[in-house]
């Protein structure tokens, strides 16, 4: 006869499970507004907690980037980066 597992076992097991899961991609997408002229950014990820963010600047790019990084490893997940070249985001 097995034991019934405590909270902590069980939170432990679905971690370690949604860790072996594929990875979180996060990508940004850049479009130039056909009126303006102005480079914009569509943020997006493939995880299902974040909706599609539209940004105009790079910084504010690479904070949406870090709270999504952050989010998803707090939940285990692996995460990876599709991301324009030549603009720094990590």
């Amino acid at each position: 006869m097995t034991g019934k597992k405590t909270a902590a076992q069980l939170d432990r097991e679905i971690a370690q499970t949604l860790a072996k899961g594929p990875a979180v991609t996060i990508s940004v997408h850049e479009d130039e507004d056909e009126e303006t002229g102005e480079q914009r950014y569509t943020i997006s990820d493939d995880g299902g907690e974040f909706d599609d963010v539209e940004e105009e600047s790079a910084p504010d790019v690479q904070g949406d980037i870090d709270e999504r990084r952050e989010h998803y490893r707090a939940m285990g997940k692996k995460v990876a980066l599709d991301v324009p070249e030549g603009r720094g985001w990590r």
